[in-house]
């Protein structure tokens, strides 16, 4: 049976940032779910890896412009260690949640 995890990455940010860093060596499948709400004008937020947590690659951007949610799947892959970021921010929430396995 292949262990799954789940992550709450970032948890109704209102600001630009980093959410911590999450180890998922061991896996090779990596949803994300980001949910957006009290949406004018929005956000940008990346899902990104890393090797090292220290030096990031974006695999995806997200430019948010209304309330809702997107998913977004990274499969085969060994990825040391993921997170999502907020690089643009107007307004609004958000929630970027992440299963693992």
């Amino acid at each position: 049976m292949r262990n799954i995890r789940e992550y709450t990455l970032l948890d109704g940010v209102t600001e630009t940032g980093a959410a911590n860093a999450v180890n998922g060596l061991q896996y090779t499948i990596y949803t994300f779910q980001i949910v957006s709400s009290a949406v004018t004008d929005g956000a940008t937020i990346t899902i990104e890896a890393s090797l090292d947590n220290v030096s990031w690659v974006v695999y995806e951007t997200f430019v948010i412009t209304e309330n809702g949610n997107q998913m977004y799947t990274i499969a085969g892959a060994h990825l040391k260690y993921i997170r999502a970021n907020v690089i643009a921010y107007t307004d609004g929430a958000y929630t970027v949640k992440a299963v693992i396995g």
